[in-house]
């Protein structure tokens, strides 16, 4: 084989690793984002569940408080 086929499989071989490497990288990028993308839904979930316990106690708090009140005769 002369140099010149050497040359042309370096170069086509160095060209298919770029490739897989940039789809590669491609790849972890997008799987990241997605990552992210479920940590951020995770960490909203958490905060509207810690708020809902919240008001949920409050709410049995107040009830607790109502139902502590004598009942007057309201005529």
């Amino acid at each position: 084989m002369s140099l010149g086929y050497w040359i042309g499989a370096v170069v086509l071989a160095f060209a298919l690793w770029w490739f897989g490497f940039i789809a590669t990288k491609q790849m972890r990028i997008d799987k990241n984002r997605e990552r992210t993308e479920r940590w951020e839904k995770m960490a909203a979930a958490q905060k509207l569940r810690r708020e809902l316990e919240a008001l949920e106690k409050e709410n049995t708090e107040q009830q607790a408080s109502i139902e502590a009140k004598p009942q007057g005769d309201n005529t």
